[in-house]
């Protein structure tokens, strides 16, 4: 009876204790990020240059899975969606990943989209700042009358709160080689 006891208070108060406590991850990326970046590229031979000063980053991220949704949406440019894949580095805290764009294609006539590759990424939650976490990262784009060009991504966590992004559709919605 007494060791009963025991084990129940010991569940209750594990309940209790926040997950790092516990030695569960903090590397956990879900919630609201605010940030800015700026694109370089050329368009029909012209460099051009695109900085967003005032951007919206939204990560649902199911660690269980190393599967993360990702958002970005700002008043200056186009909204992209992204599917990923991230995980913790033998650092606690850290970790790395890559996002890729949804329609992202491959094919010589119509190249688009863009990858995040290796975004540095840092979550240091604490009970002054519990959204404490910063997410940097360099991307590389095609689109339509570029030659490519790159992306440079700085964001910082808002929220914790899940703004619940879901992955990509699915590209061929019809069985192939019918797409």
């Amino acid at each position: 009876m007494i060791r009963s006891c025991f084990v129940a208070l010991a569940l209750f108060f594990a309940a209790a204790l926040p997950p790092a406590a516990l030695g569960a991850s903090t590397f956990v990326l879900t919630g609201t990020w605010s940030g800015s970046y700026t694109c370089k590229s050329q368009v029909n031979g012209v460099p051009t240059k695109l900085v967003v000063k005032d951007a919206t980053m939204r990560i649902t991220h199911i660690a269980e899975a190393f599967f993360a949704g990702m958002v970005i949406t700002s008043a200056e440019d186009a909204t992209h969606q992204f599917d990923g894949h991230v995980f913790e580095a033998t650092k606690s805290g850290t970790g790395a990943g890559t996002f890729v764009e949804c329609g992202t294609t491959s094919d010589s006539v119509n190249q688009n989209g863009q990858v995040l590759a290796a975004p540095k990424i840092s979550v240091s939650p604490s009970a002054k700042n519990p959204a404490s976490a910063t997410f940097v990262a360099t991307s590389t784009f095609q689109a339509p009358n570029t030659v490519g060009g790159t992306c440079k991504f700085k964001f910082s966590r808002t929220s914790t709160a899940d703004p619940i992004v879901g992955g990509c559709a699915p590209a061929c919605p019809v069985i192939p080689p019918m797409c």
